[in-house]
């Protein structure tokens, strides 16, 4: 299973608890699709052969029929496929700073491109020596100056969620059998084939592949 696959997965379970309908904030699907997201979202809908009532843009704005298009099995598959594209544009923005080559730090900084944006400045600017050091010290480095940022704006604070979250990805770092994979590169005959996210059971029963240089 790519890291792209794994990490929509996860990630959504965070999101929406890996549903494709709204979420009552304004968002829409697996990872949350708002405004021009959206409208490109269902532009590549009916790319792929599906019909709407309207216009993209003004469909966009429409819960009870997005709600109704989230069932539709053609709409899942654009989700998921868009969703792949995000995860590998959010590790490739990052690799303009730091190549993260183990699945675990690919799938934490997909994570935070959904969070925070893809182009967000987390690795560019965590204070790590990115020329010399190790992967796991940069990405410590890359959590670490995303929580105090958070604390700052008091958003840590705020929304127990975004705090749960990252105490998810800090046990899965801490866990020694997962500490093992950013050696092996090998995370799904490692990790157990199930694993509990937000909630939701998630099946990760395939070595996980990270995205390669």
């Amino acid at each position: 299973m790519k890291i792209q696959t794994a990490a929509t997965k996860i990630i959504s379970a965070w999101e929406h608890t890996g549903h494709y309908d709204c979420h009552g904030n304004g968002a829409y699907g697996l990872i949350g699709w708002e405004k021009g997201q959206l409208v490109s979202l269902l532009e590549h809908y009916v790319a792929a052969g599906g019909q709407l009532s309207d216009n993209p843009q003004i469909v966009a704005g429409k819960e009870a029929e997005l709600n109704r298009l989230a069932a539709v099995p053609l709409m899942q598959q654009v989700q998921r496929e868009q969703a792949y594209g995000y995860m590998t544009s959010a590790i490739e923005h990052q690799w303009k700073f730091y190549k993260f080559k183990s699945a675990l730090a690919q799938l934490i900084i997909c994570d935070i491109g959904v969070n925070s944006g893809i182009w967000n400045h987390y690795v560019e600017h965590c204070n790590a020596d990115l020329s010399r050091d190790g992967e796991v010290n940069v990405l410590y480095a890359v959590l670490f100056y995303r929580r105090q940022s958070l604390m700052k704006y008091g958003i840590w604070q705020k929304y127990e969620g975004i705090r749960r979250r990252w105490q998810f990805y800090d046990k899965l770092w801490q866990d020694h059998r997962v500490f093992h994979l950013i050696r092996t590169f090998d995370w799904g005959k490692t990790a157990p084939g199930q694993m509990t996210v937000n909630g939701v059971s998630i099946q990760l029963d395939e070595p996980i592949v990270p995205m390669a240089l």
